[in-house]
């Protein structure tokens, strides 16, 4: 408590309809006597640069399966580009690894991909549940699809779809009072300035087709942590 909660680690953030004034008024009223203290200062991210493959069993009607690689920094200038990747990769029901995985191929009974950012690092990872004799082939072709993006461009109906999805979410969070004046304390706490809207807008707008790639090529380079719960001891094969 003393060392996290004190003065130098606290922002209020304030949205809604309520004026500048009165929100100064209620905050010091009641959070002027907190106690004040030092900024608190994290121990920098420690990143695995190697690949692994680490298989848990226990005795489960489905098989989980998670592959990860490196991501960005939530407040990383590129962080619109890997969210594009992300949605792309399988974020919706069109996306390549719903298609392939689970409407064309059958292996899985879902599919995403989903990205966790901090201050200084972050992850793209991808997931499925499955059947145990499902993994080897599922795992396969998500690595093809995992080069595709790498190598070539998106097509432009891909970009399009990503970019009104990631939008529209977007619009819709900044819509909600709370969420507003949460993404406000968390980018003043963690990032030191706070985005307007008009600039969040604009990096959606400006993400590319070779934007994709690259950020594809980036991240894909990394080794790939797998980990899987399944039932049996099984041998996984990794060819990315």
């Amino acid at each position: 408590m003393e060392r996290n909660y004190v003065k130098e680690n606290f922002v209020l953030a304030v949205s809604g309809n309520i004026s500048e004034a009165k929100a100064i008024q209620l905050g010091n009223r009641y959070f002027s006597p907190f106690m004040g203290g030092e900024e608190a200062i994290f121990e920098p991210a420690r990143f695995v640069n190697s690949g692994y493959v680490k298989i848990l069993n226990k005795d489960f009607a489905q098989s989980c399966l998670a592959v990860s690689f490196r991501g960005l920094p939530t407040f990383d200038e590129r962080y619109r580009q890997i969210d594009f990747l992300s949605t792309i990769l399988g974020n919706s029901s069109s996306s390549r690894l719903e298609q392939k995985l689970r409407h064309e191929r059958h292996l899985v009974y879902s599919v995403w991909s989903s990205l966790d950012g901090g201050v200084d690092t972050g992850c793209l990872s991808i997931g499925t549940r499955i059947k145990e004799e499902n993994l080897q082939q599922a795992l396969d072709l998500i690595f093809v699809e995992l080069k595709r993006l790498a190598e070539e461009d998106i097509t432009g109906e891909e970009l399009t779809r990503a970019r009104n999805i990631t939008l529209s979410s977007y619009l819709f969070y900044v819509e909600r009072v709370h969420s507003r004046a949460t993404a406000m304390a968390e980018e003043l706490l963690l990032n030191k300035k706070i985005k307007s809207i008009e600039e969040d807008i604009a990096a959606i707008k400006a993400v590319t087709k070779s934007d994709i790639r690259e950020m594809a090529h980036y991240v894909f380079s990394d080794q790939p942590k797998i980990n899987i719960i399944t039932k049996n001891p099984i041998e996984i094969k990794v060819s990315l």
